[in-house]
């Protein structure tokens, strides 16, 4: 059967990528084809599930993808992403209403998509709140004053300004 071989294919890929991951750190092309890979194997796993309703419980697969996605890549694929999720969800939540039980439909569907936006949404806010902490790390927070990392940071820019880009390596 198609499903099954589907299945292995999917199986055989994510294995794959698994143990290529564990070798080292992918690249930010290999991570964008992981990303994309893994649009499309959730996507087919969700469309040959054996039932609607597993169909439809499996998209939420898409959440840590969509996560994953708002932290190491653009908002083009994170939107893609988001896209290729909303339209596997609505496709297995019509199925199952195909099969008469549209308010099962209904409350499976807002319960997936909450979840799919919740996590790349929770993963930017984090993101914003770690790179004002980064920002916020050169001022000491009691007398708002430049700390030790913020005065070497200073120094180095006024020296390299002031020589012609000529940095000590102290300050560097």
């Amino acid at each position: 059967r198609v499903d099954t071989a589907a299945a292995i294919g999917i199986s055989v890929l994510c294995t794959a990528g698994a143990i290529l991951w564990l070798a080292r750190w992918p690249s930010q092309r290999q991570s964008a084809l992981f990303a994309i890979g893994g649009n499309v194997c959730v996507t087919i796993s969700c469309l040959i599930a054996g039932s609607p309703v597993t169909g439809l419980l499996a998209c939420t697969t898409f959440a840590p993808l969509a996560g994953y996605v708002a932290l190491f890549h653009s908002s083009r694929l994170l939107t893609a992403t988001l896209a290729n999720a909303g339209l596997t969800t609505v496709w297995s939540a019509v199925r199952i209403a195909a099969d008469g039980d549209i308010a099962l439909a209904a409350g499976h569907f807002v319960a997936v998509a909450v979840a799919v936006l919740a996590v790349p949404f929770a993963a930017q806010v984090l993101l914003h709140l770690m790179t004002v902490d980064a920002l916020m790390s050169h001022t000491d927070p009691l007398t708002g004053l430049r700390n030790r990392r913020g005065y070497d940071r200073s120094a180095a820019q006024l020296i390299a300004t002031a020589g012609g880009g000529m940095v000590p390596q102290c300050l560097a």
